[in-house]
């Protein structure tokens, strides 16, 4: 399956196709591997990035978002010096 090439015009019939597809079972098994590996991927790079929106135990739901705005600064930092040569 494939959605719009410009658009997302198929998102909904798509979405229910694979909800349909995989069923009950197969949507908890699903759910259930999301999160398991967003907080994988949050716990392993945890060590060099700051984990946005944990919860109160430390852990996340479906999405691993990390605080990029250090990388930014430092970009911009070196935008200013590059230029200033």
């Amino acid at each position: 399956m494939s959605g719009a090439p410009w658009g997302s015009a198929g998102i909904l019939p798509i979405s229910w196709a694979y909800i349909a597809m995989m069923g009950a079972e197969g949507l908890t098994h699903f759910n259930q591997n999301c999160n398991l590996s967003a907080n994988y991927i949050a716990n392993r790079l945890s060590e060099h990035y700051d984990i946005l929106f944990t919860g109160k135990n430390g852990f996340i739901a479906h999405e691993c978002i990390i605080d990029i705005r250090p990388l930014i600064l430092i970009a911009a930092f070196q935008r200013m010096i590059l230029q200033s040569v």
